[in-house]
């Protein structure tokens, strides 16, 4: 009897831990483009991340047909580099981690996506980042 009490209780803090789930399909999840740049997709949050810089750039994002959109807070195109202390938008390239485009609109396109790789597509560059 103890044992199933305790499989009911686990079972139930399993079930209502999360209050939101991760519905992206094969996008969500954390993707990698090089050893030192991540992107990661989660709920309706994406972020790039440098580890060597220690700098996260985050935003919400919708996807769109074969386009990801990144917008701020109040639903304005962009990103912020999260720093821990505020939010600042980012707006040049040269600030992302390995000077990945700032695109137009802030939209990335996919070129392709399965469950081990992504190619995203700004400015005429390709970037495929493998899952990880």
């Amino acid at each position: 009897m103890k044992h199933t009490l305790y499989i009911i209780a686990a079972a139930a803090l399993l079930l209502t831990g999360c209050s939101k789930a991760d519905d992206n399909g094969d996008l969500g999840g954390n993707w990698q483009l090089t050893p030192e740049v991540y992107f990661s997709v989660y709920t309706d949050m994406a972020q790039w991340r440098d580890v060597t810089k220690g700098e996260k750039y985050m935003s919400h994002f919708q996807q769109r047909g074969d386009s990801i959109i990144l917008t701020l807070t109040d639903g304005t195109p962009g990103m912020y580099l999260n720093d821990g202390s505020n939010d600042t938008p980012v707006t040049d390239a040269a600030l992302m981690p390995a000077n990945i485009p700032v695109p137009q609109g802030f939209a990335y396109k996919v070129k392709s996506l399965t469950t081990s790789e992504l190619i995203l597509s700004a400015e005429g560059n390709e970037y495929v980042l493998r899952k990880y």
